[in-house]
């Protein structure tokens, strides 16, 4: 039996791929730096709608998500066009609604956190919250 692999399924796993590399990334970090492990692909509630918000990582005990935005997945993960951009401010409202804090670095090598400024404000922000 063939197996026919086309262009966006090729693209969906390099995409999981890399989602995982980041994820597991984010984690060490975390670790080295004595923070709690966030939860990967965290399902926030709270939409009177239904739908809800997967947030790519997340403190739920303390309300605080963390994105990673841009780099390999600019392209691809239709976050840069005006409606996306429309659509991730309404979620930074809701999510700010529902006692949410929300901090967003840009993809990199180190992925995202590139500076101690950046791993301290999670640092700090998790000690006022938990």
């Amino acid at each position: 039996m063939k197996i026919k692999i086309n262009k966006l399924t090729a693209i969906g796993f390099e995409r999981k791929k890399q989602q995982v590399n980041l994820q597991r990334k984010f984690r060490t970090l975390c670790k080295a730096f004595k923070l709690p492990i966030p939860e990967c692909e965290y399902i926030v509630d709270g939409w009177k709608d239904k739908r809800h918000y997967k947030a790519d990582f997340a403190f739920p005990n303390a309300k605080l998500v963390v994105e990673i935005e841009g780099g390999h997945f600019s392209r691809t993960s239709g976050h840069s066009g005006g409606k996306a951009i429309r659509k991730d401010i309404k979620r930074f409202n809701k999510l700010t609604e529902l006692g949410w804090v929300y901090l967003r670095y840009p993809f990199s090598k180190d992925c995202g956190l590139v500076d101690f400024d950046q791993i301290r404000d999670v640092y700090e922000l998790l000690k006022k919250r938990i």
